[in-house]
């Protein structure tokens, strides 16, 4: 065996020895959830469109919690606390000192426009947006109203890229009750494809900035 491949095998096998930050949540988290944080916490880019709320990734504490709150109302504290803590660790990602995870967003104007857990929270929320748009590493745009019909009407999703070429990209999609992983090459093909048409569709980062500080101003 070639010395890079034997190479590659080994680190592989160290990695597989250690675990990752979520192995503690996946007594309490569903087994899809917690498989689609790893792959995050392992991707290089991850793009995603949000119809109707803020992303995870960009959400502040607060504004994650009235969210979680509001949508699983039949859990109980503790769950509503671990799934709040479990949306602060992945953030880190964006911030991390070596390899960053490069987050591409774009959001329908619903989201930003939707005040969620209040007019403090929510001006709070968009606050953040802001500052988190400064990151070189986080791209941020919004699709207006005024654009009509997108290729993301039919709901959010997220495609995944890795660092390692040999590694296809993934499709992600969250529903009510469960999540689902896209995987055959056609078809997150089509999902990158309506990224694609999104991005065009959106604002850019200048102009979506000014629809963030106008929505602020109006809550």
């Amino acid at each position: 065996m070639p010395d890079e491949e034997c190479d590659e095998l080994v680190q592989l096998a160290k990695d597989s020895a250690v675990q990752g930050w979520w192995e503690a949540f996946k007594r309490d988290l569903p087994k899809d959830y917690t498989t689609f944080i790893g792959l995050e916490a392992e991707a290089a880019e991850s793009r995603v469109f949000e119809l109707q709320i803020v992303h995870g990734l960009l959400q502040t504490e607060e504004y994650a919690r009235a969210l979680i709150l509001e949508g699983r109302s039949r859990h109980g504290a503790k769950e509503i606390g671990q799934r709040v803590a479990v949306r602060t660790e992945r953030q880190k990602l964006l911030t991390a000192e070596t390899d960053p995870l490069h987050l591409h967003a774009i959001l329908d104007e619903a989201a930003i426009r939707r005040v969620v857990g209040g007019p403090e929270v929510m001006r709070a929320q968009l606050e953040y947006l802001r500052q988190l748009a400064e990151l070189p590493n986080v791209d941020l745009q919004v699709v207006p109203f005024v654009a009509g019909a997108h290729p993301g009407v039919a709901g959010s999703f997220t495609v995944l890229r890795f660092r390692d070429k040999r590694d296809d990209s993934i499709g992600y999609v969250e529903t009510i009750a469960s999540q689902l992983f896209i995987e055959r090459e056609s078809e997150v093909r089509e999902y990158e494809d309506a990224f694609e048409r999104l991005a065009r569709k959106a604002l850019p980062v200048g102009d979506t900035m000014n629809v963030i500080v106008a929505a602020a101003e109006m809550i």
